[in-house]
């Protein structure tokens, strides 16, 4: 007899094998509540891959924009930002923390969907703002659009951190409205993007009744179902 001791678990049995299709065969994180997804996870995942990859390309686009000098402590003239903020909505301004970068994610755009088994799927919109200080308006103007290229180019090359295949559309850039009286030597704007979440939440309850083992209500997995494999061998009439 040989004990394979593989495992199939149900539907809500998730791992980073075989996700998609329930199963998991060595250890696997049950999540009673189905798969969750959120705006929050979205614009951390966002934020994680912009500050990884911002100096690197901030450097290589300064050398496309022609320069190629450093200042007195060795930065590119596009200097990776000093700030990097998660936010709902881009509603403040500090000019002494530029650059800055501040990812934000108000919501969903258009109708959610839900599949014949309960599964619902929306598209989030998700923003990269920038914030520069320069020493004159043209230099500012220059330097928001290598920054905001830099954020085009990372978002859509290298995606979005615990998001990668997920649809992720590029929607467009803009200027934004600053209402401060050094508007000439600041600038500001946005690239948006907006991405399609499966599995965002599901509709059928998997918990007859809440937890009550405070603090965090835990929820034991359901029962494992094993699957034996029997090796069946032939007998040898002639013996």
């Amino acid at each position: 007899m040989t004990d394979v001791g593989k495992t199939l678990d149900s539907q809500w049995a998730y791992s980073t094998v075989g996700r998609s299709l329930g199963l998991e065969w060595d250890t696997y994180e049950w999540e009673p509540y189905g798969p969750i997804r959120n705006a929050a996870q979205l614009r951390g995942g966002l934020l994680t891959m912009l500050k990884r990859w911002m100096p690197a390309v901030c450097g290589q686009l300064s050398i496309q924009a022609g320069h190629r000098e450093v200042d007195s402590r060795g930065r590119a003239w596009l200097r990776p930002p000093r700030t990097y903020k998660m936010l709902p909505n881009f509603d403040a301004l500090n000019e002494d923390q530029s650059p800055m970068v501040v990812v934000t994610s108000a919501g969903t755009v258009g109708d959610a969907q839900r599949d014949a088994y309960g599964h619902w799927s929306a598209i989030w919109n998700i923003n990269v703002f920038i914030v520069v200080r320069a020493q004159s308006y043209e230099e500012t103007a220059d330097k928001l659009a290598w920054y905001l290229t830099a954020a085009r180019i990372i978002t859509l090359q290298h995606g979005i951190e615990g998001f990668w295949h997920e649809p992720l559309r590029y929607e467009g850039e803009e200027l934004a409205n600053l209402d401060s009286t050094d508007a000439r030597t600041i600038g500001a704007g946005q690239v948006s993007f907006t991405l399609r979440m499966d599995d965002i939440v599901s509709d059928q309850p998997q918990v007859e009744s809440p937890p009550t083992n405070a603090p965090f209500y835990e929820i034991p997995p359901p029962p494992r179902i094993t699957t034996t494999l029997v090796d069946v061998e032939k007998e040898d009439a002639s013996a």
